[in-house]
């Protein structure tokens, strides 16, 4: 057990404390040489708050130390704050030895107890409840003076202006000084003020104004209003500007003028000559000669004659009819001979490949087609002509559009809302499932056909390219950038990478991809199996089926990615490649050579019936493929439903195909479908 002997002291102005004392080891051995001591501070002789610790190596002889606590005032101060918590007891531990108990009393020198009363107080701060001065309250608690009233002499008060300490004899406002006041912000004067002795008016104030009181009069009016006559010029500006009713008896040049008279029932207004007058009569002369009648005819430019117009009795043919073949003559005609056009007349021939009537009377629909050498025309059917087809996938369901050669769009389907385009000319149309886009001449924007998610709300800008997913679309705009709208259930729209630049766009059903300006992919929104991560290959062209998306690189090989469920990613054929079409779950690729070569799903024999033969195109439906051969003749395989009424014998040009119907151009530019039986397969 430790004995200890202290001497503490406290000081109120200094922020340390002196400690010192003696301390003895068990055996009342003085403790001797350099040995760590810690020192606490409690508010408690037992247990209490710890306040303030510091532990420092204190020098021991013959049991006594001396140190100086609170001494790093940076790093460990022993600030007023704490030495102000009275009461306040110190503890002592030797190294690591227990504490040494009783904790002692820290108390006051005696000079920190004066300090405790403040005698004086320079620069400093008092805190109290109140002021008194020899025992006299003069400040309350509420800091309000309650002392001896204070009064001020004249004569005592220093520091005084120059120009009042003389007796304040510059109080008078200059001119200067009363207009700088009164101009720098509103004044309210009082009533009856004047200005040069004359009131002032206000806008309260009703005005009366007296002739003799106007300065600066025309000269025209100063002498008594002489100056009011128009001239004929001033006349004619008046009346020609509005319409005005005249008197009952108003000529001009002296002729009376002629209004409009009622007539009764079968009068007409009859001129007579002798009277040189107009009036209600019966003209007995209603009858016009056949000279009268071809003169008016051919004095009209642009007659329009109503349809079912006839001559002799037969119907009159326009540019846009069709010709009944029944109706040819064929008096002059052998049999087994055709018609040929020699630059100048259509005759009947024994000699050279001529023209031949191609009829087809599907139960779908009906057409008639004069299938010559090297064109084609539509006798009868779609009068409907097509320079471009819309862009459109295997999830297309609903119709057709087109782009005609006056740069128009036109849409046939059974959405009465599609088939109602805007009015134009346009230089990209894309088509989705019930509705389809175009960008017009001027690069703006123009959706119609459903109004779902948004879709008919196209964003405003300048823009390049436009593709159709399902529901939803993108467009490059001419910074190259790429937005869309639309349906985003899955990311499809929100996704658009808004910091890239792109070449071309290709949609989905519900994804979106698109080859970057470094030929890179880039794929975003429903990502399936993969379906949003393409290769890192270089790619030409992009296609896409319903949840899988193939490609062309810039070696011409395919590279596919997505759902592989009936091997349409990892089946797709190797070799050199020029085209695509994907289905629902197929793929067919027109090979370098002209031969096609198709893999994936094959329920429908849209593998397996893959013809032979060479090729310039193909398309696929959702279950069915077409395509176009070299010879222009179209063959399609697949569902039967897709492919009903595949024309025969008959020379294409371009073709399309949707989910369950197609259509191609001829080489006379007319519009021809075949598929489903329903509205999309007849153009207007």
């Amino acid at each position: 057990m430790l004995s200890i002997f202290l001497f503490s002291s406290a000081f109120a102005v200094p922020l340390q404390l002196t400690q010192q004392g003696r301390i003895l080891d068990p055996s009342g051995a003085p403790v001797e040489g350099l040995t760590p001591v810690t020192f606490r501070i409690y508010d408690a002789q037992t247990n209490g708050q710890l306040l303030w610790d510091e532990t420092l190596s204190v020098q021991f002889n013959n049991g006594y130390y001396a140190a100086i606590l609170g001494i790093d005032e940076q790093n460990n101060p022993l600030n007023s704050n704490t030495l102000s918590m009275y009461p306040l007891f110190i503890e002592l531990q030797i190294d690591s030895n227990a504490p040494m108990n009783p904790r002692l009393s820290i108390n006051s020198a005696p000079y920190a107890q004066i300090a405790g009363v403040s005698e004086s107080v320079q620069g400093g701060i008092v805190s109290g409840s109140e002021i008194q001065i020899q025992g006299q309250q003069v400040i309350n608690s509420a800091s309000e003076w309650v002392g001896s009233p204070i009064s001020s002499d004249w004569n005592t008060l220093v520091n005084i202006p120059a120009d009042i300490a003389d007796g304040d004899d510059n109080t008078n406002l200059t001119e200067s000084d009363v207009e700088q006041l009164i101009s720098n912000d509103p004044i309210d004067l009082s009533a009856g003020s004047t200005v040069n002795q004359s009131l002032i008016l206000t806008q309260a104030d009703a005005i009366t104004p007296d002739w003799n009181d106007i300065q600066n009069r025309p000269p025209g009016l100063d002498d008594g209003d002489d100056n009011t006559n128009l001239t004929e010029s001033d006349v004619e500006q008046l009346i020609s500007n509005d319409p005005i009713d005249l008197s009952a008896g108003s000529t001009m040049n002296s002729q009376p003028l002629m209004t409009a008279p009622t007539c009764g029932n079968g009068e007409i207004l009859v001129y007579d000559l002798g009277l040189g007058t107009w009036s209600c009569g019966i003209d007995s002369d209603t009858t016009l000669t056949a000279a009268e009648v071809q003169a008016m005819i051919e004095a009209v430019s642009g007659l329009a004659l109503q349809a079912g117009a006839t001559m002799n009795g037969h119907p009159l043919l326009s540019t846009d009819s069709v010709i009944n073949p029944n109706q040819l003559d064929t008096s002059a005609a052998s049999a087994g001979q055709n018609l040929i056009y020699d630059g100048n007349t259509v005759q009947w021939s024994n000699s050279g490949a001529g023209c031949s009537i191609v009829e087809s009377v599907e139960s779908n629909h009906a057409y008639v087609v004069l299938e010559c050498p090297s064109s084609s025309h539509v006798l009868r059917g779609s009068s409907t002509t097509v320079s471009s087809f819309a862009k459109s996938g295997s999830y297309v369901n609903t119709g057709h559009c087109i782009i005609t050669p006056l740069n128009e769009v036109v849409c046939w389907s059974d959405n009465a809302n599609l088939n109602n385009p805007p009015a134009g000319t346009f230089v990209d149309l894309a088509q989705g499932s019930q509705y389809a886009c175009a960008i017009d001449s001027s690069g703006s924007l123009s959706c119609w056909g459903y109004d779902g998610y948004g879709i008919d709300s196209p964003p405003s800008g300048t823009f390049t390219q436009v593709q159709s997913g399902e529901n939803h679309a993108c467009a490059i705009k001419d910074d190259q950038t790429v937005l869309c709208w639309g349906h985003d259930n899955d990311n499809q729209v929100s996704g658009a990478p808004s910091a890239d630049t792109f070449l071309s766009l290709e949609l989905g059903e519900r994804h979106s991809c698109g080859i970057l300006t470094n030929n890179g992919a880039r794929c975003w929104g429903y990502s399936y199996n993969g379906l949003t991560n393409p290769p890192s290959d270089s790619f030409k062209e992009l296609f896409s089926g319903n949840f899988f998306s193939c490609g062309i690189t810039t070696v011409d090989t395919i590279k596919c990615w997505g759902k592989d469920n009936d091997n349409q990613v990892s089946g797709a054929p190797s070799g050199t490649f020029s085209q695509l079409a994907l289905g629902e779950s197929h793929g067919c690729a027109l090979a370098t050579s002209g031969d096609v070569s198709c893999w994936g799903a094959d329920f429908e024999s849209q593998v397996s019936d893959t013809p032979s033969g060479t090729f310039s195109k193909i398309t696929a439906g959702e279950y069915h493929t077409c395509g176009l051969r070299t010879s222009g003749e179209v063959e399609c395989w697949g569902y039967s439903t897709g492919i009903n009424g595949t024309p025969s014998n008959t020379v294409f040009t371009d073709i399309v195909s949707n989910v369950l119907s197609n259509c191609g151009r001829l080489s006379s530019g007319n519009v021809l479908c075949w598929g489903q039986n329903n509205a999309q397969i007849y153009p207007p």
